[in-house]
């Protein structure tokens, strides 16, 4: 038996049934947003800023929540030194989520922008290299909080190997 039943509101219309049906597709309008919840397929027009919001607020949430043990991963000695790739890094910029609050440029999002982060890095601290700078930050990023931003970069990237971070860094080291 399959029910559902409509709500309106001034922002959206939802549509909650509790079956999924398997025929469902998203639509080609850019501003349909189709999503199953715990089995209820919930629908409504809600806009593209909206979903854009949406988009970057479950991001938000799934960096914060993505957790890790703590233990940074170690490199197998018997391999051969690793050569840090700064193409993998700019992947790893994408796919960790870094460009959700950091720009490559100057312009700030939540974070600030990392263009020229090397040269800026070497100034920093004087006990710590550039890379090691860049490097703690990304590990334990409340240590160095840039004046006029708050502590909120996710405390999530100790699960990076030490090869991925040398990669991050290989390629922030790009953005002059």
């Amino acid at each position: 038996m399959k029910w559902s039943f409509n709500v309106s509101h001034s922002s959206a219309n939802l549509l909650i049934s509790p079956t999924i049906p398997s025929d469902v597709t998203a639509g080609s309008d850019n501003n349909t947003l189709i999503s199953y919840v715990s089995g209820v397929l919930v629908f409504g027009n809600f806009g593209r800023n909206r979903i854009f919001a949406l988009s970057v607020g479950l991001m938000l949430v799934a960096a914060a929540c993505g957790g890790g043990s703590g233990v940074i991963p170690t490199r197998d000695s018997a391999l051969p030194p690793h050569v840090a790739d700064a193409a993998n890094g700019q992947r790893l910029f994408k796919n960790e989520s870094c460009s959700a609050c950091h720009s490559t440029g100057t312009r700030r999002i939540t974070g600030p922008g990392l263009a020229g982060i090397y040269s800026t890095a070497a100034t920093r601290d004087s006990d710590l290299t550039a890379d090691q700078y860049i490097q703690q930050s990304i590990r334990n990023p409340g240590t160095f909080i840039v004046d006029g931003f708050n502590n909120i970069m996710p405390k999530t990237y100790a699960h990076l190997s030490q090869d991925d971070v040398d990669d991050l860094t290989a390629y922030l080291k790009s953005l002059e």
